[in-house]
């Protein structure tokens, strides 16, 4: 089955409704690696002060990035990614794939 853009929930939506269903849980993101060549965000969605088990997403991307898109924000992108990839991980607005719109 092929990708339709019209499934995919954009990051931002995800973290509004994170922070709706847990006022209280926190996303935490941090750089893994970073490069002349690759910047790596691991992202953790812990969904309370007491979460001892976060759930976890990684993202990685490419310096200089290859689309205009990407190219001078490979960090940003590579954060937002990770974040979208953790609560995509929790269930949050998953239709289809876990995947980014700009991975597939």
């Amino acid at each position: 089955m092929a990708f339709n853009v019209d499934d995919y929930i954009e990051v931002k939506d995800r973290i509004i409704s994170f922070y709706k269903d847990h006022p209280d849980g926190r996303i935490q993101t941090e750089v893994i690696e970073l490069t002349d060549a690759r910047v790596t965000v691991k992202s953790m969605v812990y969904q309370s002060s007491e979460d001892t088990l976060p759930t976890s997403g990684h993202s990685w991307l490419n310096i200089p990035g290859t689309t205009n898109f990407t190219r001078g924000a490979e960090l940003e992108n590579a954060e937002t990614s990770a974040v979208g990839r953790a609560l995509a991980m929790m269930g949050y607005e998953v239709k289809k794939s876990i995947a980014s719109r700009d991975e597939v």
